[in-house]
């Protein structure tokens, strides 16, 4: 899959939901994964593919350079589907 890129902001409805842009959803899939960056302070988006790919290559690292990797990105993640 290529590189979902941009930038985008957005407000958190009342109920809590955010307006994903469409463009970038139909990437996506139907389940996709939304955890803390690594170096900046948002988020970042992964499709169900490339979620799974970055899970093994850190489940993969040895615990005493993995672990505090594991939970940073770990701890701040969800699995969602869109509504339609």
């Amino acid at each position: 899959m290529a590189s979902l890129m941009g930038t985008y902001s957005h407000n958190m409805d009342a109920k809590g939901r955010l307006n994903f842009p469409t463009k970038l959803r139909e990437g996506l899939g139907d389940v996709f994964y939304v955890t803390k960056a690594l170096d900046q302070p948002c988020l970042t988006v992964y499709s169900e593919t490339e979620w799974e790919r970055l899970s093994a290559k850190i489940a993969a690292l040895p615990e005493s350079k993995g672990s505090q990797m594991k939970r940073w990105l770990f701890s701040g993640a969800a699995a969602l589907q869109p509504d339609k």
